[in-house]
């Protein structure tokens, strides 16, 4: 690795704060990408970013994440068989909190469905959860998260809301509502990788 001075690191530190800060400028975009060849980095961006602190830098710290999948915002798929309805709503959820946060407000805003299925994948820890949510075993939360999985997706959950028709579906109408209810949540999606960072760390 090439040894720079203290003042090439920090001009280089503060190129990268100004193109988090202003992610238009396309000025900026270009003087992070010269400053990676010319320290010879790949440098990614996520999209919260990483902003280095400013000052006197000696040394770089490299900080690298492995790279995967998720989602951008919401999306919505519903499923309609025999006057039941399921509308599948999908988030992004880095942690159990948000997760658990917008499974209560899809609750609050549905108070007269019958169920309300969810599943859900995160990063941290590997977690994955899923509820029937009053229908039978493995016939809602189960295939909901089966979906989700062979996605290869992570950092998101999906809410099926069923609002009954008065007729029974019985366990393969049922597998197959809450399946595709949520692979039609996913279709609408704006699918988004999370790349590796390198932080640049100037102290």
């Amino acid at each position: 690795f090439p040894t720079r001075r203290s003042s090439d690191l920090r001009a280089i530190a503060f190129s990268f704060c100004i193109f988090i800060g202003n992610k238009t400028s396309q000025a900026a975009l270009w003087r992070v990408q010269l400053a990676a060849l010319y320290l010879e980095l790949d440098i990614s961006l996520r999209p919260e970013g990483v902003c280095p602190t400013r000052g006197a830098g000696e040394r770089i710290g490299r900080k690298t994440v492995e790279d995967y999948r998720t989602i951008r915002g919401t999306a919505i798929g519903e499923y309609e068989e025999k006057k039941s309805r399921f509308i599948a709503q999908l988030s992004f959820a880095d942690s159990e909190e948000a997760a658990v946060a917008f499974l209560e407000k899809v609750r609050a805003e549905n108070r007269t469905a019958r169920h309300n299925v969810y599943a859900y994948r995160l990063r941290e820890g590997n977690r994955e959860r899923y509820s029937d949510d009053g229908e039978p075993a493995k016939t809602a939360g189960t295939p909901a998260l089966e979906v989700l999985q062979h996605s290869g997706l992570t950092d998101l959950i999906v809410v099926i809301t069923r609002y009954f028709g008065g007729v029974l579906l019985g366990t393969g109408g049922l597998v197959r509502a809450y399946t595709t209810a949520t692979s039609r949540a996913l279709e609408a999606a704006e699918v988004v990788t999370v790349r590796s960072v390198v932080a640049l760390d100037v102290t």
